[in-house]
């Protein structure tokens, strides 16, 4: 087993991309009934298993893994429990809209009134990483 390291505008929801949320594998990747942000796992519904590297991750890094190719953005509305993965192709357009929303460390302001984002930044036993935005109400 791999060491891996633990730390602690609008209010629509982006468009969801590519995901059957009906997935098992995707409803069932919850641990004891806290969402991903909360528990640090994620499993996505290819069934890869992924660990939080760093809960409440920074805007810097959020903006950085967002424009990384291959790093998948995955957005928990409704507290983390209803996720969407968002295409590639749609993720600058996603962050631009939730960015006024994003609550975490790097941030200058106060959010915008309605729901607000957190940030975790996962990674897997392969070396992957992946970036999970999570509604707060």
């Amino acid at each position: 087993m791999s060491k891996r390291k633990s730390r602690r505008g609008e209010n629509e929801s982006p468009e969801a991309v590519a995901v059957d949320q009906s997935d098992p594998l995707w409803h069932g990747s919850q641990v004891g009934g806290l969402s991903p942000g909360s528990s640090g796992e994620l499993v996505t519904p290819d069934g890869t298993k992924w660990w939080a590297r760093r809960r409440n991750a920074d805007r810097r890094i959020v903006k950085r893994l967002i424009a990384k190719p291959g790093v998948p953005l995955v957005v928990g509305a409704v507290g983390g429990f209803h996720r969407s993965v968002i295409a590639p192709e749609d993720r600058a357009r996603v962050w631009a809209e939730l960015h006024p929303s994003f609550d975490g460390p790097g941030v200058k302001k106060v959010p915008v009134e309605g729901s607000s984002y957190k940030a975790t930044w996962f990674v897997n036993d392969a070396g992957g990483e992946l970036i999970y935005l999570e509604e707060n109400c």
